[in-house]
């Protein structure tokens, strides 16, 4: 039986040892600190945790990925952070539209254009995750998937392009989850597709309805 369970205590305590982390680098007159004393996006992701209901962490926990995202905050810049605390929150079965923001939002359209539309080239997955382009950019992709991922709001090749490389590149979300690394240059992102993490991302994204679809494509602010 398992008994290291994820807990909204354990994830604070590495939010509040990373807030900790922050101040003790950052001059204090460059730190940016809310009046309870949290950099604003640790503060962000403490929120986002304090709102996941004991029956959702019920679910993280079946999905055995709790290590994954215990170690990622400790090694997680800021801004990271905030975005581990989204993706924890969504995969637990959180309101996506409230939480599958900015690069948190790249990430599971990424893995999900690689390993369910079937992108074989970086045209083909701007194609999945923004509409850029058209079916033909790669060989055999699943046009009713692409269609789904394209649907969630991202529209902006340029943004597209650099959330890419925030959540790929070394320190991002998919790289210290261990889902995936960046590839070469105009490459795919190498996914692990056997991954617990990875198995999580997909499963939420072919459980969305419609109407989530059209509820995280209609909230375009980057929190």
């Amino acid at each position: 039986m398992k008994t290291n369970k994820l807990t909204a205590a354990k994830i604070i305590n590495a939010l509040t040892a990373a807030n900790d982390n922050y101040k003790a680098r950052t001059e204090e007159a460059k730190q940016k600190l809310t009046t309870a004393g949290y950099q604003p996006d640790i503060a962000h992701a403490l929120k986002t945790i304090e709102s996941v209901s004991d029956s959702q962490w019920d679910c993280i926990n079946a999905m055995g990925i709790e290590n994954d995202f215990l170690k990622s905050i400790k090694n997680a810049k800021v801004k990271v952070c905030k975005r581990i605390a989204q993706t924890l929150a969504v995969l637990g079965g959180s309101d996506a539209s409230l939480h599958l923001k900015g690069s948190a939002r790249t990430f599971f359209l990424c893995v999900g254009a690689v390993c369910v539309a079937g992108a074989k080239s970086r045209d083909g997955l701007q194609f999945a995750v923004t509409g850029a382009g058209n079916e033909h950019t790669s060989d055999n992709i699943q046009v009713s998937v692409a269609r789904k991922l394209q649907r969630m709001g991202i529209t902006s090749t340029r943004s597209f392009a650099t959330q890419f490389s925030v959540c790929f590149a070394v320190g991002g979300l998919g790289n210290l989850l261990s889902v995936g690394s960046k590839g070469g240059k105009n490459e795919l992102p190498v996914i692990n597709s056997e991954h617990a993490v990875t198995k999580a991302i997909l499963a939420r994204i072919a459980g969305f309805t419609d109407i989530e679809v059209q509820s995280v494509a209609g909230s375009n602010s980057e929190e």
